[in-house]
This record gives C-alpha cells, sequence and structure tokens, in this order.
C-alpha cells in the first residue's frame, strides 16, 4: 500500500434532478437540436449531445443547455483533469446566469474537490447548501471534501446531517463509515457499511469501502467475499479486481492474486496501482526482471507515483545497480519524504547503507 495517500475513494453522485428548460429560441432548428441533445444525453452519448446543444441558438444564454453540457463534460470525466475543467466553465456560466441554481453549485463543488481545491469546493458546497439546506446529496458531497482534507469531524457532522435530511440515503452512510475507517474505528465503521448495505444492497462502492475495513483487521477471507460481492455489481471495476488480488496475495494465493491482478490491468491497461501491486508480487517471489517491467510500466502510466519509484529503487538495490537504486529512490523522497524513514530500515538497501551519497539522501533535512 502506498505510504502518502489511500487510492480508494468513494464517487459521490452529483445531483441529476430534472431542470426545466425554460428559453429555448422558439425555432424549428433549435427545438430538433434541443431533442436530439437530451436523446443523447439519455443515452449517455455525451460528446454528440454535446454538438446538439451547441447548435441551439443562443445556447450561450440559456442557463438549462449551459448546465447540461457541464454535466456532459463531468460524466466524461473519468477524472480526466482537462474535462473537469471544461466543465466548471459552464457550471460558472450557468452560475453567471442563475446564482441560485443549487445543481450547478453541487457538481462545481464535486469538480474541485477532484481537481484538489479543497477551500474552493466547500465554498461551493457551502453556498448551494444555503440555496437548499435540505438536501442529503449536498451534505454529503460536502463530507467527502472535509473527509479529504482531514477535517473528520466536521465531515461526521455533515454526514449526519445529510442522514438526518433522508436516513435511507446510502452514499452518505457508506461515506461516514469511510471517515470512521480513517479514524481507526472499525467496528463502527462495519456497522455503518452493513447501514448502508441494507438500504441499498447493490450499491458496489459501498461493499469496496467494506473490505477495506476487513482488510485492515487481517479477515481477508471476508475481505474477499466483499470484494466478489462487489465485482458481481460491477465486474468491470478495475480497482476492485486489484483490491481483490491484494486480498488473495496476503491469504498466500499467488496464483489467483496475479490472476485477480492481470484482470485489473485487462479492464484498465492504465492502472497504475494494479502494475505496483503485480511489481511487489513478482518482487515477493524474487521475479526481479518481471517486477521491474510492472514497476516501469507503473511510473509510466503515473511518474508521480512515489511508491512504485520506492519499489523499483528496492529491486535495483538488490541486484546491484547501485546508481539506478539512489536515482528512483531520491525520485521517491523527492516525491514523498516519509521513504527517508523506511530506507533507512529497509534490508534491501543494505549495500548501499554505508554509502556516503545515500547516509546523505536518507538524512537530510530538505
Amino acid at each position: 500500500m502506498d505510504v502518502n495517500s489511500s487510492k480508494k475513494a468513494i464517487p459521490i453522485l452529483y445531483s441529476d434532478k430534472s431542470i426545466r428548460l425554460e428559453s429555448v429560441e422558439e425555432n424549428v432548428s433549435s427545438s430538433v437540436y434541443t431533442a436530439l441533445a437530451f436523446e443523447y444525453y439519455r443515452k449517455s452519448e455525451y460528446i454528440s449531445a454535446i454538438k446538439m446543444f451547441k447548435h441551439v441558438v443562443n445556447y450561450e444564454k440559456e442557463k438549462t443547455i449551459l448546465f447540461y453540457v457541464g454535466n456532459c463534460y463531468l460524466l466524461q470525466g473519468n477524472h480526466n483533469e482537462s474535462l473537469f475543467n471544461e466543465s466548471l466553465v459552464y457550471f460558472n456560466k450557468t452560475i453567471e446566469i442563475d446564482p441560485n441554481n443549487s445543481f450547478a453549485w453541487t457538481n462545481k463543488g464535486y469538480i474541485l474537490n477532484n481537481l484538489g481545491k479543497y477551500d474552493d469546493s466547500i465554498q461551493a458546497y457551502d453556498k448551494a447548501i444555503e440555496i437548499d439546506p435540505n438536501d442529503s446529496p449536498i451534505w454529503t458531497g460536502k463530507g467527502l471534501v472535509l473527509s479529504n482534507c482531514g477535517k473528520y469531524h466536521d465531515a461526521i457532522i455533515a454526514y449526519d446531517k445529510a442522514i438526518e435530511i433522508n436516513p435511507d440515503y446510502p452514499f452518505a452512510w457508506t461515506g461516514r463509515g469511510l471517515v470512521l475507517y480513517k479514524l481507526g474505528k472499525y467496528d463502527e465503521a462495519i456497522e455503518t457499511y452493513n447501514k448502508a448495505i441494507e438500504i441499498d444492497p447493490n450499491y458496489s462502492p459501498t461493499w469496496t469501502c467494506k473490505r477495506l475495513v476487513l482488510y485492515k483487521l487481517g479477515n481477508y477471507d471476508d475481505a474477499i467475499k466483499a470484494y466478489d460481492k462487489a465485482i458481481e455489481i460491477n465486474p468491470n471495476s478495475s480497482l476492485d479486481w486489484d483490491s481483490k488480488g491484494l486480498a488473495l496475495y496476503s491469504l498466500g494465493k499467488y496464483d489467483d492474486a496475479m490472476r485477480a491482478y492481470d484482470r485489473a490491468i485487462e479492464i484498465d491497461h492504465n492502472n497504475s496501482f494494479a502494475w505496483n501491486d503485480k511489481g511487489f508480487a513478482f518482487y515477493d517471489l524474487g521475479k526481479y526482471e518481471e517486477a521491474l517491467k510492472a514497476y516501469d510500466k507503473a511510473i509510466e502510466i503515473n511518474p508521480n507515483y512515489s511508491l512504485s519509484w520506492y519499489n523499483r529503487a528496492r529491486i535495483h538495490s538488490i541486484i546491484g545497480d547501485k546508481e539506478q537504486a539512489m536515482s528512483d529512490l531520491g525520485h521517491a523522497i523527492e516525491l514523498n519524504s516519509l521513504y527517508k524513514e523506511i530506507a533507512r530500515n529497509d534490508s534491501d538497501f543494505e549495500e548501499l547503507w554505508t554509502n556516503k551519497e545515500f547516509k546523505k539522501l536518507v538524512n537530510s533535512n530538505n
């Protein structure tokens, strides 16, 4: 597991409530384009929907069309920063026309959270709450942001407010469970996840989060059952296949773990976590050449993935490539200074412990 961040996150669903189209230009072509756009939108064909929306006469002045164009960019996103930014442009335009549009403020908060702009995200959610204080999804979204920036007490308050408004809102229960997990309150987290599952047993992120707790407690068999349930609901979740691989590996089921990692990569070839975890499995089995290839791929996909840099440094040290080991370790430490202390006590670097450059690297105050 990475020492500087969790790779698991609950997707908070931005509001998709119906918004009435008020004033499309009354001509035949605009009516046709609007109808086509919403048909594409319903079919999740978002690129085509955007093209149709933008053919509507004076669409830039129509708040509802601007909102849905923003949604089209957002729904394509897959955590793509450029699409998030494009979406943000249209929600801001919606807000310029209609400052009391709580949906636009909510989606703006969601995007800013994903971009790591937590203070701005909280302000957007607060504005949405000011407009509509009794909307459970808004409070849930704010809870996630607060959790992401480590304000766990405030996050619990936000989730509790969401649950007070709607006790049957599973996303709020799931988010609350994740905060309890982060606080180390594992029994309470399990109870909270069970409540979410009772409300909606087919919401796969709850099962995904529940297995985090089970894995942390060492209940690998139960964790695998939770993974299997999440995968049953969403068989194309690369994240869940990767996580299942970790649990299987912890049980010594190496072949099954490798198959799970391969499935994760098959679904999403750019899943750097799966490549890293596969690399670690090869490392642990003494298959250093295969491990290096996996770590190379993880770093190619995500050059800022500090754990892969560190893991690759370990292997280069083991096989005697001291220069490359020092270079990779330097990258890891630059990304996360915690690796200084870890490297000082890692026997994989034993051959470097007396090296002056190594000592300088791991003992520096920078």
